[in-house]
């Protein structure tokens, strides 16, 4: 995407880079663009098309944000992204970051933009020794005093960004062959593995997790999660948590009777293990026969029998994907 300057695509990968590497969104912006090449297609597809394409790449509200927004573009603004920053601001999902980068390099507009990895160049090329976010005042005025001296803001942007993700890396930057090592002060100092300031991780909490592929006749249960909330809109496998001192088993029979369901037998398929940006699960897939019973869950919206190899038409999170797989295992054999 360097270079583009269609402000529907460059705003489309900026939503895409967000919290994830540039190797493994380049794919997913490829596939998108050929099924969506424009707003007008994002704006008429269903939730569904949408939530497919972006399967596995995760923070699913980023998506259902740029869906919400493509909507109001083609409804208000005849799908014409607006150049005007206060009406582009207004759009779901649009912030300070996401505003610089395409306002910049789609428009040449002089905004500069501030992520992990400027923020990091910058603290550093200044020797900045507070942690990095009480630094922001001091970066921001740094950034708008230079690039309003250059002529390509959006290059500008570009270039700072990659040279932290290039060059100057948290770990073993490459100071030798840094463009801007004349005048960097912690380079001088000789400070750079001390800046930025390292805040020190909270304890990622880990919860264990029972997962079910209920099946009857032949077909297996999907539940979509309920718009709000964290994966809202993604199909999944019935689930919950094991609470303290609780066996697995008694854990499978009280979940699934949360859901309203009652199951003949089981067969463990083993586990699985899933990280999110807060907090780490271990999953432990059964196999259930479904007896009776009416599904009911405050978390989900929609119920699905599905055949096995219809899963891949809905859009279903990766850790639901994990347990699954472990099915396909024992299929396949």
């Amino acid at each position: 995407w360097r270079g583009e300057k269609n402000l529907y695509k460059i705003w489309l990968s900026e939503v895409m880079l967000q919290q994830t590497q540039i190797k493994t969104v380049i794919p997913y912006y490829l596939n998108w663009i050929e099924k969506f090449p424009n707003i007008k297609s994002v704006a008429t597809a269903k939730e569904d098309e949408i939530l497919k394409c972006w399967e596995g790449l995760g923070y699913y509200s980023r998506v259902q944000n740029f869906h919400h927004s493509c909507k109001i573009v083609l409804k208000d603004y005849n799908g014409k992204i607006p150049k005007n920053s206060e009406l582009f601001l207004k759009l779901k999902g649009v912030g300070e970051y996401i505003h610089a980068a395409v306002f910049s390099i789609g428009l040449n507009k002089k905004i500069p933009v501030i992520d992990g990895n400027v923020k990091r160049v910058i603290s550093r090329y200044l020797g900045l020794k507070k942690e990095i976010n009480l630094e922001k005042k001091n970066i921001l005025y740094f950034l708008e005093k230079n690039i309003s001296i250059i002529s390509n803001a959006g290059a500008f942007n570009q270039a700072t960004m990659d040279l932290g993700r290039l060059i100057c890396k948290p770990k073993n930057p490459d100071c030798e062959n840094c463009p801007i090592q004349q005048n960097c002060i912690a380079l001088k100092k000789d400070i750079v593995y001390k800046i930025p300031i390292k805040v020190k991780k909270k304890k990622v909490p880990h919860y264990k997790m029972i997962v079910g592929i209920v099946s009857k006749k032949n077909k297996i249960l999907l539940c979509k999660r309920n718009k709000k909330g964290l994966l809202g809109g993604m199909w999944e496998l019935p689930n919950g948590k094991i609470e303290s001192k609780e066996t697995n088993k008694k854990a499978l029979k009280r979940i699934m009777t949360e859901f309203g369901l009652n199951f003949n037998s089981q067969k463990y398929l083993g586990k699985a293990r899933h990280e999110y940006s807060h907090f780490s699960i271990e999953q432990n897939g059964y196999k259930c026969e479904y007896k009776s019973g009416n599904l009911i869950s405050k978390d989900h919206s929609e119920y699905k029998w599905i055949y096995f190899n219809e899963k891949c038409n809905y859009p279903i999170h990766t850790a639901s994907h994990k347990i699954l797989n472990k099915m396909k295992e024992i299929l396949n054999d």
